[in-house]
């Protein structure tokens, strides 16, 4: 431990020795660096520390004391006595206060003379205190918007969204309280400092190079610019300011950044996909999502299965995701778990993830070959007529040396169509079971339970997915869209 001894002269009480050694309570007491100790400005002394920061001050005589008792301002405990070490700490009492420190002694001279000192300042103990971002507020409990930061911003706001241009800024205007005056004579060696956010260019004002602040008064600021939206999710969120003097941190506020929810200024919107795109997209780890934008109340679509033809190789992996993910409360067809915001995109996404399954799936219980009617696998959209058979045992499509489709030749395979398929001994490949009019569920696949959609067994498999697989709010801790589930009210996904 690091101990900095001070000679401090009095009118009563002379050589009294104070050690006063400054820590601050995290993981345990830590000793702070030697350069640590008393402030002495205009022949007055200070001791800066941060809130819950403690305070060791002890005194060594040059004399026999009768009596020396201690009073600590603000401090915990607020009282002591004795020349041993009084170990204070200042408390949330004490934030954004000048807190003096002051003994009173008794002892006698060598003409036996009593002598007394009463209510001694011997220093003032300095606890600086964020205004904005508050430091007293949690932004997770006790949010308070703030803007992007470029008009005015409330004292205390704690959270913080970039703007809708299209290079998106967000301007922090930082505000603390030094009290005891003397902040104009420190300022030197004071600054604030706030964490990154992603790749985000970051710019203290002209004003305030390197986070070095402005003083008025007891009042310090400082601005910082950032510019251009983060690339990833996990770049918003929670974050931290900090004051620092001498280079040891003596006060820090909690705050939260987000995105603009329908603003399309993310690093990747060339292709004009909103933000909530972007960075959800990126949560749901599906590398496979494509813009779609509007389509009505349709949220998703995987095109192979809505677009599959004879003539045309489908798109099987793509996830075409439209704006009607991206907010609102809604049901799949109306049906199943309930999801909000974030989740109802997660619920999307996951719901289009199985009809890539499901297609994956049922290609393989199909031949293939360029000039068969499997060339692009199994039919997913076909009402009437459909390629979901095998040859049979002989060998041959429909009635062996017969023109099932009297196109003039025999037991022909067509890529245009079924052709003579489901004639003979070919053997049907749908379930018994089905009842949706597109005749598609294959026969080795167990139904859908529960039968969710009313029709269709494709939907109703891929509805029974996504409520197994997400639930309501298992998202949100991720969302830094605004609005969204972490902005203002907690779990609310539209303020």
């Amino acid at each position: 431990m690091n101990i900095h001894h001070y000679r401090i002269k009095t009118a009563c009480l002379v050589g009294v020795l104070v050690a006063i050694n400054s820590m601050i309570a995290h993981a345990g007491n830590l000793n702070l660096t030697a350069d640590v100790g008393i402030e002495t400005v205009d022949d007055k002394r200070y001791v800066i520390v941060k809130k819950d920061g403690v305070v060791k001050f002890s005194v060594n005589p040059s004399q026999t004391l009768d009596s020396l008792s201690w009073t600590f301002v603000n401090g915990n405990p607020g009282s002591g006595s004795g020349v041993g070490d009084q170990t204070v700490t200042y408390e949330q009492a004490a934030e954004g206060k000048k807190s003096d420190v002051k003994f009173t002694s008794n002892w006698t001279d060598s003409d036996n003379n009593t002598c007394t000192t009463t209510d001694k300042v011997t220093c003032s103990v300095i606890v600086p205190k964020f205004i904005t971002p508050a430091g007293d507020k949690d932004p997770v409990n006790d949010p308070k918007d703030g803007g992007d930061g470029s008009g005015s911003v409330p004292d205390g706001a704690n959270e913080f969204t970039f703007s809708t241009a299209s290079t998106g800024k967000l301007t922090l205007k930082l505000k603390a309280k030094f009290p005891g005056g003397i902040a104009q004579d420190l300022v030197n060696d004071i600054k604030f400092e706030v964490d990154s956010i992603g790749n985000s260019t970051k710019t203290w004002d002209s004003a305030n190079p390197n986070g070095k602040p402005t003083v008025n008064g007891d009042t310090i600021t400082a601005t910082v610019e950032f510019s251009g939206l983060p690339q990833n999710n996990s770049d918003f969120g929670k974050k931290k300011a900090k004051l620092k003097f001498k280079g040891r941190e003596v006060a820090e506020a909690e705050y939260e950044v987000f995105f603009p929810h329908a603003a399309t200024n993310h690093p990747n919107s060339s292709g004009g996909s909103p933000n909530w795109y972007h960075y959800w997209g990126e949560l749901s780890g599906e590398a496979n999502l494509s813009w779609g934008g509007s389509q009505g109340s349709a949220a998703g679509v995987v095109l192979g299965l809505r677009d599959w033809s004879y003539s045309t190789a489908p798109d099987k992996q793509t996830i075409t995701i439209y704006n009607a993910a991206g907010s609102g409360k809604n049901k799949q067809y109306g049906v199943g778990e309930e999801f909000s915001g974030i989740d109802w995109f997660m619920a999307t996404v996951i719901h289009e993830q199985k009809h890539v399954e499901q297609i994956t799936g049922a290609d393989q219980l199909v031949s293939g070959g360029n000039n068969t009617p499997w060339r692009y696998g199994w039919a997913w959209n076909q009402r009437s007529s459909h390629n979901h058979w095998t040859v049979g045992a002989d060998g041959k499509p429909g009635v062996a040396n017969t023109d099932d489709d009297s196109d003039g030749t025999k037991d022909n395979l067509l890529n245009s169509g079924p052709g003579e398929l489901g004639n003979g001994d070919d053997v049907d490949l749908t379930h018994a079971g089905i009842i949706s009019p597109w005749k598609n569920w294959p026969a080795a696949w167990n139904l859908p339970n529960p039968m969710s959609h009313p029709t269709w067994e494709v939907e109703s498999d891929a509805i029974n997915h996504a409520d197994d697989e997400h639930d309501e709010h298992d998202s949100a801790r991720s969302d830094w869209s605004n609005p969204g589930k972490n902005h203002k009210t907690v779990d609310k996904w539209d303020d």
